[in-house]
């Protein structure tokens, strides 16, 4: 049996417009097709390829869009935590100060239990990933905060 392996990350869409298009017209299928490939793998030559989904790289609105949930800099935007966020009208930012609020589970989040934190059902909970863990954060502030929080 031959396995290829490729840890290169593969660009699965690209989207330009004026605006985001409809969450649920742009996912659906794409989860659908990515189940199967899942399930059966693909054909490559003569060989059956094995996918295995390690992880979703996105920017930080691009990762707040496909997960259905408020951006970054909303009051429940934190995508670890449970944290209430504060917002200073004079110096005009939102503040995270507890860093001992409960974790974001791919359970919790699945089921929706922090309606302020999800704006819509995203149909990547139809795949077999972990919500919280393997959508990764990529930018320097929560790169920074994961870092003093140990998360």
């Amino acid at each position: 049996m031959n396995i290829l392996a490729c840890d290169q990350p593969m660009v699965v869409a690209i989207y330009c417009g004026e605006s985001k298009p409809p969450l649920q017209e742009f996912l659906p299928e794409f989860v659908t097709e990515l189940n199967e490939i899942l399930e059966t793998g693909i054909q490559v030559s003569q060989i059956r390829v094995k996918v295995k989904i390690r992880y979703f790289v996105c920017d930080t609105p691009a990762r707040s869009f496909i997960k259905g949930t408020v951006g970054f800099n909303a009051k429940h935007g934190c995508i670890k935590c449970t944290v209430t966020g504060e917002y200073d009208k004079d110096e005009r930012h939102m503040s995270f100060s507890k860093v001992d609020c409960p974790l974001r589970t791919d359970e919790s989040f699945r089921r929706a239990l922090d309606e302020d934190h999800h704006k819509e059902e995203s149909s990547l909970i139809k795949l077999p990933i972990y919500m919280v863990e393997d959508i990764i954060i990529a930018d320097s502030l929560h790169l920074f905060a994961t870092y003093l929080l140990g998360r």
